[in-house]
């Protein structure tokens, strides 16, 4: 017994300096699991959970960007790291150290993802910006052909002939000789039939 409490003494020394070391306030958990029916063994558990946490919180605060380049900056755009690890840090005071972890491994994959991320938006505006482009292109193309496109009247008469209204040449031949019909006499001279 004499053993574990020196165990759990020792650990709770080296919570309090990494805790300082890291700007982490020590929450009173680690003293009410040692002072709970199963001290030691409870004790033991916790404090591995709070060394875990604060090696956690300090992985997180090396791995911030202080001054994210453009890709860096697109791939955290909408994300809030320095919300999380400021949500580390009070889980941790208030003792929810599972919490205090999860937090921390959000800023820190935040931060550490943040160039892939970026390059991957990056990459989808280029594609979205392209696939705009190309629709924009194909759309003045076929309002330019509907310009070009000759269209038939709407009041034209059933059975008219549209190569009338365009080709002078097929009205004239499709008109009646305004002299009437010829006759071709035995000499070859010409002359208008008689009615």
């Amino acid at each position: 017994m004499l053993a574990d409490a020196t165990t759990v003494l020792d650990d709770r020394a080296q919570i309090t300096t990494d805790a300082a070391a890291a700007g982490l306030t020590v929450p009173d958990t680690l003293r009410t699991a040692f002072e709970s029916p199963d001290g030691f063994a409870t004790a033991a558990v916790e404090a591995s959970a709070e060394l875990a946490a604060i090696r956690g919180y300090t992985s997180a605060v090396e791995a911030r960007r202080t001054a994210a380049d453009t890709i860096e900056a697109l791939g955290l755009w909408g994300l809030n790291p320095d919300g999380d690890l400021d949500r580390a840090r009070t889980l941790f005071a208030a003792g929810d150290v599972a919490g205090s972890v999860a937090a921390a491994g959000e800023a820190q994959s935040a931060w550490t993802g943040a160039a892939e991320a970026g390059r991957a938006r990056l990459t989808s505006i280029g594609v979205l910006a392209l696939a705009l482009l190309l629709g924009l292109v194909i759309l003045a193309i076929w309002l330019r052909g509907r310009r070009r496109r000759v269209t038939t009247p709407a009041f034209a008469p059933a059975g008219s002939n549209s190569l009338a209204r365009t080709d002078p040449y097929a009205t004239l031949a499709a008109s009646s000789d305004p002299a009437g019909p010829v006759e071709v006499g035995d000499d070859g001279a010409r002359g208008a039939k008689p009615d």
